[in-house]
């Protein structure tokens, strides 16, 4: 019983709830910087809240899960086209952002990426019950919560540069 209350590999569980908890809380706070900025990209940052809601949800309701059902290949295929395309589409965003900040964006969506994407095409073909697999699950699971973790440290700094003045609110 306390073992599937922490295994990494099954939902409804703690580190579901809190990785769902940390993607829901990255919603919450770009939604309150989209809310806050004045410049061309509030469009974008309440985009990114959308997207970080949709993952919330994916994390304690298993939608890729059932995509991955339905269709015949691996999801992580179309999401990593979608990620790409979205990545690209982004860069101006990106690029309107103080450097740090925009690096930091880019580390912190690379760690959650490489967890959700890469991990899980590298364990697709593994036995879940081979060590190897419990290894792949772990690291998936811990580069998805760094790779929101980080995100959201990220944005409770920029929210605080912006109101402390650090950031000017009417150009970002």
């Amino acid at each position: 019983m306390v073992q599937q209350l922490f295994d990494l590999d099954e939902e409804n569980n703690i580190p579901t709830w809190f990785s769902s908890f940390l993607l829901l809380n990255n919603a919450c706070l770009l939604m309150v910087i989209g809310q806050s900025t004045r410049q061309a990209y509030k469009h974008h940052w309440r985009l990114l809240a959308a997207g970080f809601v949709l993952l919330s949800l994916d994390e304690v309701a298993g939608i890729h899960e059932s995509i991955n059902t339905a269709i015949d290949m691996n999801w992580a295929i179309p999401g990593g086209i979608l990620v790409l395309l979205l990545g690209l589409a982004f860069i101006p965003f990106l690029l309107s952002l103080p450097f740090k900040i925009a690096g930091l964006y880019v580390i912190s969506g690379g760690l959650y990426v490489a967890g959700v994407i890469g991990v899980e095409l590298a364990s697709a073909d593994m036995d879940s019950d081979r060590m190897a697999y419990g290894f792949a699950t772990a690291a998936e699971e811990l580069l998805e919560m760094l790779g929101a973790l980080l995100f959201l440290v990220v944005n409770f700094n920029y929210q605080i540069a912006a109101d402390t003045g650090v950031v000017d609110k009417e150009t970002r």
